[in-house]
């Protein structure tokens, strides 16, 4: 029994981890829900205005996902590698 609460604990570190390195993070606002998968950093295309405060390196994730709830206004957007995204429209037409 000693056994089985020791491999649950290293389990509940492992995901705890998981968590709090950023592999994998969550974050839910009023209008919203964002998924991130795996960030990176690429470099800047171009150079912004505030290059020291944001810095040379943009952060981004391998998966990103976007569920919007905004009345009158709903979409679901999916992005790969910060280059290829979908988005779909939820709301009714104009």
């Amino acid at each position: 029994m000693k056994y089985l609460r020791n491999k649950l604990a290293q389990f509940k570190q492992w995901i705890l981890s998981i968590f709090t390195t950023r592999l994998f993070y969550f974050e839910k606002t009023q209008s919203s829900v964002d998924w991130y998968l795996w960030y990176y950093k690429i470099k800047r295309r171009t150079p912004v205005q505030d290059e020291e405060k944001r810095g040379k390196y943009k952060e981004v994730s391998l998966i990103n996902y976007r569920r919007s709830f905004m009345k009158g206004y709903a979409y679901i957007t999916i992005t790969f590698f910060h280059y290829i995204t979908i988005n779909i429209d939820l709301h009714r037409p104009l």
